[in-house]
């Protein structure tokens, strides 16, 4: 962890801040409120663009692998 992402992400915990009745609440979310278990980051880096166009097609066409895991 210790790295900062500027989306949600599956490697540990995402900083949510919402607005509610004109202030600010802060909110923690992990992968596993969702339903997904924590990995490295590592797990779903991507590559080329090659890599990834072939990566994106195998997503679309429901191939099992850790870029696209349904939620237990």
């Amino acid at each position: 962890m210790g790295r900062h992402h500027d989306e949600i992400v599956i490697s540990g915990p995402t900083q949510v801040a919402e607005i509610r009745s004109g202030a600010v609440h802060m909110d923690e979310w992990w992968p596993e409120d969702f339903g997904v278990k924590t990995q490295p980051d590592e797990t779903i880096k991507g590559g080329s663009p090659a890599e990834n166009a072939r990566l994106l097609l195998s997503i679309l066409q429901g191939e099992r692998s850790p870029y696209r895991k349904r939620p237990a």
